[in-house]
């Protein structure tokens, strides 16, 4: 009879490890589904995150593109204001200095300073 109460504890026991391994595998079982679940939704935003990584790198470089042209465009506008400027600058000194006028814009010039100034034109010369 006390060989028989030992067996007995014995099952118990051995229930009792059984029920406690079979919680602690349903508890692993659960968590391993919610961490399947994390990992997937951390790859999807991952993967979300590169594309638009990608597209504002494209947009970047699109950006850049439109600066880089509208710095060489304004570089050759101040190069072609610079020599216009030059040229006019040069013209304005040459003619102070005693430039020869050409007959026809001779009698242009002696006719213009007989009728007095003429009003400015609103369009700047060519």
């Amino acid at each position: 009879e006390d060989n028989a109460t030992l067996l007995r504890a014995d099952v118990e026991r051995a229930e009792a490890g059984k029920r406690s391994a079979d919680e602690a595998l349903e508890v692993a079982k659960r968590d391993h589904v919610e961490l399947e679940g994390r990992v997937a939704a951390a790859r999807s935003e991952a993967e979300e995150r590169r594309r638009a990584a990608a597209e504002a790198q494209k947009q970047f470089a699109a950006e850049t593109d439109g600066i880089e042209a509208l710095s060489t465009a304004a570089a050759v506008f101040a190069d072609s204001l610079r020599d216009y400027a030059d040229a006019w600058a040069r013209g304005l000194t040459e003619c102070t200095h005693g430039c020869p006028a050409a007959p026809a814009q001779a009698a242009a010039t002696a006719s213009a300073s007989a009728s007095g100034p003429r009003p400015r034109s609103s369009t700047p010369p060519r």
